[in-house]
């Protein structure tokens, strides 16, 4: 058994790229937008 291996949700990447997003984003009003576009 390899103990190395874990499992990863289906929208890891998608997940990850809302993250960068949110904490690069351009401008607070994008990123304000982004935030309440996760939390529906």
């Amino acid at each position: 058994m390899n103990m190395m291996s874990f499992r990863v949700p289906k929208n890891a990447a998608d997940r990850m790229r809302g993250m960068i997003k949110q904490l690069y984003g351009s401008g607070a009003v994008a990123k304000a937008k982004d935030l309440l576009g996760k939390l529906r």
